[in-house]
């Protein structure tokens, strides 16, 4: 018989279930939103789980207090990209669009990578904006266009400026949030 268990990292609030299987490559993000009024235990997630993937025997939940705060930063940034998702034509009541699924499927995969979360906003221009404030004013905005264009500016504590446009990855973003934060 074909083994089917599924190692996999839950981290969880009470607005959310975020699952992670690395044996498969994927994620799924699971909200109260999503469910009504869904009580969020974990053994009831799992059985949601279970019965989507009906080939799956068993899932082995594993978990790190370490990496808590982490996770708990990360489930925030997935949450708040859940919310800009559901925003229908108009949010924003100036006639925005809602939001192309291929943008929020960039912003997907960023999120995991990131060595510090940003806080991220929708645009009326139906881009995705992630921000992080630095010491001092520091200050780093990504304004995500597509999965090929990104718009960056930098300002550093002495409050000099770069902006550029280049490829939204997390090279790119990393390596401004370690000049941001030194």
């Amino acid at each position: 018989m074909e083994d089917n268990n599924i190692s996999s990292t839950i981290t969880r609030d009470e607005n959310a279930c975020f699952f992670e299987y690395p044996a498969i490559d994927s994620k799924a993000l699971i909200s109260v939103a999503d469910f009504g009024n869904f009580n969020p235990h974990v053994e009831e997630f799992l059985a949601l789980i279970v019965n989507s993937f009906r080939s799956i025997d068993s899932i082995e939940v594993t978990s790190t207090v370490d990496s808590a705060k982490e996770s708990d930063s990360v489930l925030s940034s997935y949450l708040k990209l859940g919310q800009i998702k559901r925003l229908s034509d108009n949010w924003n009541g100036c006639g925005a669009r809602a939001f192309d699924s291929k943008l929020i499927f960039v912003i997907n995969k960023l999120i995991p990578m990131l060595i510090k979360q940003p806080e991220i906003f929708p645009t009326g221009r139906n881009t995705i904006q992630l921000e992080y404030d630095g010491a001092e004013g520091a200050y780093l905005e990504i304004e995500i266009v597509s999965e090929n264009l990104a718009n960056f500016l930098f300002i550093d504590k002495n409050g000099n400026e770069k902006e550029y446009s280049d490829v939204p990855n997390e090279q790119n973003i990393n390596n401004l949030v370690k000049e941001l934060y030194g």
